[in-house]
């Protein structure tokens, strides 16, 4: 028989302490949100406008704190809002919409009214942000563009003075012009008839306007009234005939 040599060899690990390791990976929550918006195409200045905006997280996480800002258009007046997931607020021309959380798949819909005051075409632009990650930032905001006709409210009324007198008495008549608003009212003319039995000797302006007269019919281009602007036009006559005028 043969025998053979065994050689048994035993590595012995004198720092056990070293022999595993650990790692720590944050995942971060990731949700694609977008925002859409409807409104009305076109109204008055002075109407009431709903927006409506609508929210949607396409996940895959859901997102939390998330934050809508819509820039009210200049000119227009923030109504009111209702944000049936969360708060709404207004401050400095922005509103703001607050969700606490918003699940994968979730929607949230948000109204708003605002009244503009002028005429042109009025945008209103909204954004939309969360706590988490932002796939495609392309999708988080929204523009929308209405064109608003001006509407101004004018109103007229006249005094004269004295309210009688005697005939060969000058009388004066004041033709005031209020513009009731809400938008400016542009080439603003007022033409007034001077009764058949009085001559007109001197005509008053408002500062910056301009008249024309023919007879006893005096037209005064008032031009341009702002809102809530009043404007007096006094034409000065004398009385050559007794008897009660209109």
């Amino acid at each position: 028989s043969t025998s053979c040599p065994v050689t048994v060899c035993i590595v012995l690990d004198f720092i056990p302490e070293n022999n595993q390791v650990t790692l720590t990976t944050t995942v971060r929550p990731v949700s694609d949100l977008s925002i859409g918006q409807t409104g009305p195409s076109s109204g008055y200045a002075g109407s009431n406008f709903v927006y409506r905006l609508t929210i949607t997280n396409k996940g895959p996480s859901t997102a939390t704190s998330v934050i809508v800002t819509d820039v009210i258009p200049a000119g227009a007046v923030y109504v009111s809002g209702s944000n049936p997931s969360g708060s709404a607020s207004y401050t400095n021309g922005i509103a703001t919409f607050t969700i606490s959380s918003l699940a994968s798949n979730g929607t949230a819909t948000i109204t708003f009214i605002v009244k503009p005051l002028e005429g042109g075409m009025v945008s209103n632009s909204a954004t939309v942000t969360s706590a988490a990650d932002e796939p495609n930032p392309a999708n988080n905001s929204t523009s929308m563009a209405i064109t608003v006709t001006p509407v101004a409210d004018l109103g007229i009324s006249q005094t004269v003075s004295p309210g009688s007198g005697y005939i060969t008495s000058n009388f004066i008549f004041a033709i005031t012009v209020t513009n009731r608003g809400p938008s400016t009212a542009t080439s603003v003319n007022v033409t007034n008839l001077v009764p058949a039995g009085f001559s007109i000797f001197n005509v008053q302006p408002p500062p910056g306007s301009s008249f024309s007269q023919m007879g006893n019919i005096v037209t005064c281009n008032f031009g341009t009234m702002t809102n809530s602007a009043s404007k007096i036009l006094r034409v000065f006559t004398l009385a050559n005939l007794e008897g009660v005028f209109t």
